[in-house]
């Protein structure tokens, strides 16, 4: 019998040349929007060293090169740089598991350079890696890491970009996935959200799975059954293994449920930002002047889902940290942040996080901070459930489990919160996140339908991330309310929307750097060419002149 690794290798290799077309439509966008995210994080403080680290990984030599920048490299430091500077600021996308793109575009962009592959093989490249890392973070879900600390997808994500790229047949291709998960990697949330070690959390793995593909086409083998081995992956990486998110190959294709961030920072602060900028629209209708003046503001109340309670609790009760400072990681994951920075300035641009920006504002910000409450809405995470009953079939998933090893999952999720946090107040609220969900998910089992779960049975067509948010500022004499059910560009994002927000991700970034018709010139190659990367990508290694750093400066 085969094992769940040379399964997933099979799926691969069979699906790659038959991708359908609005699926490939779908990882042009993801390319483009990525390497939007790419540029904004060459505004962050940790850039300049990231880029440093890089020149000592490989010097000037090869034909990948940095985004942001004129210098030619090897695809391997290339896929360093790149991929942590798309990290910086949490711009990245996400799917139905993970948050691919950082690994999956950045690897197949720096090998097809150095292949010489033209866009069509490095767009199928992205999207196989797309498939294994959704399914890969699906497989862990009830475990002790979660959405973006499930950094060992980088690894196998690179891997198979990296294989398809390199023509691996099923066998190396099967090695290659078993080589990254003899040495997964494991995030810890301390220095994910705090400093810059975040910014390295898809950057390591996916060096490592470029490295384990190369060795296995070179014939370097491991243990096909590293992930079902009672010492394997997911003894380690799951409290109750999910191994039927794996299939579904040809017939579920995750990346249809691709989420395009339109500005930086979680995934649960989008919903934030476009309710408070509709709250500033409003104000501009009533009063002729978009920016409010903080000093008038008394109170701001949001309203979120579950999830993004429990990601502002894990931030900790204050964004501020114990030297006062506000941190740029940890604004990224801030709803009250959000609120602050948008209200202030207006936008949520990579340009005002950088220490130097907020310091000049810090005052403002620990104003704003104070009078943000955050708040649960019932409602809202009952929505965030329901498609991943009527969409994704959870609630036959969850009939499968067996009951007492579920349960005992459960506890251990909820011991492992208690453990988590920045303090009581945090801990008792990542506590408060899993009793939300818990009712919600109670009742998928109590609806369950009698046919068993199969991946290849999931309607991605009807799936949403509903990652909600209701803010309310008042004022010594006014009062907006807003609400945002879906965030612009997530799941399910019609192509025009996914389109519109990628062009003008990269647009407004690239433009930073790049002289205006190059920017245009690469978006019309990305959306709509076929011809060689080095073709497409001919421009961008010759930044515009200005004031602004690029990466070939240290």
């Amino acid at each position: 019998m085969s094992t769940h690794i040379e399964r997933l290798a099979k799926g691969i290799v069979d699906c790659t040349s038959s991708i359908p077309a609005d699926v490939l439509q779908r990882a042009r966008f993801q390319l483009l929007g990525l390497l939007g995210a790419t540029y904004a994080g060459r505004l962050s403080d940790h850039a300049a060293l990231i880029v440093a680290e890089g020149k000592r990984i490989a010097g000037n030599q090869g034909d990948a090169w940095c985004f942001g920048g004129d210098r030619r490299t090897t695809a391997s430091a290339a896929l360093f740089v790149n991929a942590a500077l798309a990290c910086c600021h949490d711009f990245d996308d996400y799917l139905f598991l993970a948050h691919p793109g950082l690994s999956s575009v950045h690897t197949a962009v720096a090998v097809g350079l150095e292949t010489g592959a033209d866009l069509d093989r490095c767009l199928r490249a992205i999207v196989m890696a797309d498939e294994v890392m959704g399914r890969m973070g699906a497989s862990t879900l009830i475990g002790p890491q979660n959405g973006q600390l499930w950094t060992h997808v980088h690894g196998v994500g690179a891997a198979v970009a990296a294989g398809v790229l390199l023509e691996l047949d099923e066998e190396a291709m099967a090695h290659a996935i078993a080589l990254t998960f003899s040495q997964p990697n494991f995030a810890l949330w301390p220095g994910f959200t705090r400093g810059g070690g975040k910014a390295l959390s898809a950057a390591i793995p996916a060096v490592m799975g470029l490295s384990c593909a190369r060795l296995a086409k070179d014939g370097m083998r491991s243990a096909a059954d590293a992930l079902e081995h009672p010492a394997g992956f997911w003894a380690r990486f799951a409290f109750m293994p999910l191994p039927q998110m794996l299939g579904g190959w040809g017939e579920t294709w995750l990346t249809r449920t691709l989420s395009i961030k339109s500005v930086p920072g979680c995934a649960y602060v989008s919903a934030v930002w476009e309710a408070v900028s509709q709250v500033l629209a409003a104000h501009a209708e009533k009063h002729g002047e978009g920016v409010l003046n903080w000093q008038d503001v008394t109170s701001i109340d949001v309203d979120v889902q579950a999830l993004s309670l429990g990601m502002e609790q894990l931030v900790g009760a204050s964004l501020f940290g114990e030297q006062g400072r506000i941190d740029s990681t940890a604004l990224n994951f801030s709803i009250p942040a959000t609120v602050a920075l948008t209200l202030t300035h207006g936008r949520l641009d990579a340009a005002d996080m950088t220490r130097s920006r907020l310091a000049q504002h810090q005052g403002d910000l620990k104003a704003l901070e104070a009078r943000t409450a955050v708040r649960h809405s019932a409602r809202m995470t009952a929505e965030l459930v329901q498609p991943f009953v009527g969409a994704m079939h959870f609630d036959r998933l969850l009939r499968d489990l067996p009951k007492g090893e579920l349960m005992a999952a459960l506890a251990r999720v909820g011991w492992m919160l208690r453990k988590t946090g920045r303090g009581g107040p945090a801990r008792l609220g990542l506590l408060e996140t899993l009793g939300n969900l818990w009712g919600p998910a109670l009742s998928l089992l109590h609806a369950a339908r009698p046919e068993p779960f199969e991946m290849g049975d999931v309607d991605l067509l009807g799936f949403e991330f509903r990652f909600a948010a209701r803010v309310a500022v008042h004022g010594r004499d006014f009062s907006y309310e807003a609400q945002v059910n879906r965030p612009r560009g997530a799941a399910m994002a019609s192509v025009e929307e996914l389109e519109a927000v990628a062009t003008q991700k990269f647009r407004s970034e690239a433009n930073r750097f790049l002289a205006p018709a190059t920017v245009e010139s690469t978006i019309r190659k990305i959306l709509t060419g076929n011809g060689s990367l080095a073709e497409v990508f001919a421009e961008v290694a010759r930044p515009l002149e200005s004031g602004l750093p690029i990466i070939g400066e240290a």
